[in-house]
């Protein structure tokens, strides 16, 4: 289809009309305040890292090798390259060490949000106390006539406004929060179907090979057996063998050696696995640290916003009531004014009558 809006946007001038503007769309960095362009690149970087795990989630738990047609249709295809690779247990590892490094980095972005907007917070209630309270504070508003409690509309606004601003950024944390948790809990699932099957698949392999020792073995007794029987007396010296059965003497060096390289290179094979077991166990572990202190920092964020919740709601509530009370107040006389007016009164009939006298 021809585009036609440079035709319009001349007859549009033509007529005296101005030229539309384009709107930008999107979020602009540029025209929001620091708290919320860091919680966009936080919010950012966690949906990169939650893509990124569930996309090598199958090449993170598939142990079988790649085969030569998977080869060339990845040769083909970027995408399926990235999604087939096949990863030794070193790259396991390093991927969970990097993800481990990615959940604290964030972790630790979120919370250094956190304190700077508790310190922002009490900088401003303390601005906001100290611009309406004035210097003389209580004791003012006490002369004032309206007690302790007496407050402007303005103070009341301004609190309330702050109110909003700190519920506002509460629940941008708590987002995060939950946002790095679904994180933390991809992670922990992929590492713990992992070390599943690395138990299972080494338990198949010592049972396999198992079965695969006896099987030899007994082949090579019997072979060494017939041999060294004669056909005569065979039934007396198998009677006699049941007796003083050792099978190391029926087995000839070179098959000893070969059992003894087979029950090494098992024990390596168990040892290595039991290894990668353990690492990734204290990388679980390490990992349900940091799941166990977000969901602590989760409970005590809502508290926080119910809280804040709460308040809002009681001091809407309380406004009408704070109002009658000053209209009350205003129309009986105030003790603090009288008191004033009598201390008054009686300093200048001192002065006077020390003028006079």
């Amino acid at each position: 289809m021809v585009n036609i809006t440079p035709v319009f946007d001349d007859i549009l001038a033509q007529h005296g009309g101005s030229k539309p503007t384009k709107q930008p769309t999107g979020l602009q960095l540029d025209t929001i305040d620091d708290f919320l362009e860091e919680a966009y690149k936080i919010n950012s970087q966690i949906t990169s890292l939650h893509s990124w795990l569930r996309n090598i989630r199958p090449s993170y738990l598939s142990s079988s090798q790649p085969s030569k047609l998977s080869a060339r249709y990845k040769t083909r295809d970027g995408a399926a390259r990235q999604q087939r690779q096949h990863l030794t247990n070193q790259d396991r590892e390093q991927i969970d060490i990097n993800a481990k490094a990615m959940l604290r980095e964030l972790n630790a972005r979120i919370e250094n949000m956190n304190v700077a907007e508790g310190i922002r917070h009490d900088t401003r209630m303390a601005i906001i106390e100290k611009k309406h309270r004035g210097t003389l504070g209580a004791l003012g508003a006490w002369a004032a006539g309206g007690g302790t409690r007496a407050m402007s509309e303005e103070h009341r606004a301004a609190e309330e406004a702050e109110k909003v601003v700190t519920m506002h950024r509460g629940n941008v944390m708590f987002y995060l929060r939950e946002r790095l948790q679904q994180c933390i809990f991809t992670q922990t699932s992929m590492m713990e179907a992992r070390i599943t099957r690395e138990k299972e698949k080494q338990k198949g392999i010592l049972a396999k090979a198992g079965r695969g020792l006896a099987l030899d073995a007994t082949a090579a007794l019997r072979s060494s057996t017939a041999n060294s029987l004669a056909p005569g007396l065979a039934e007396a010296e198998d009677a006699g063998r049941a007796k003083t059965y050792r099978p190391e003497e029926e087995l000839s060096s070179e098959q000893i050696q070969m059992f003894e390289k087979q029950n090494q290179d098992l024990l390596r094979q168990d040892e290595a696995t039991l290894s990668q077991v353990r690492t990734a166990e204290q990388s679980l572990g390490e990992i349900a640290e940091l799941q166990q202190e977000l969901i602590n920092n989760l409970t005590m964020q809502s508290e926080h916003i119910n809280q804040l919740v709460e308040d809002s709601f009681q001091t809407t509530e309380n406004v009408g009531g704070g109002n009658k009370q000053l209209q009350k107040a205003s129309e009986k006389p105030s003790t603090a004014r009288s008191l004033f007016l009598s201390t008054s009164a009686f300093c200048a009939f001192l002065v006077v009558w020390d003028l006079i006298f």
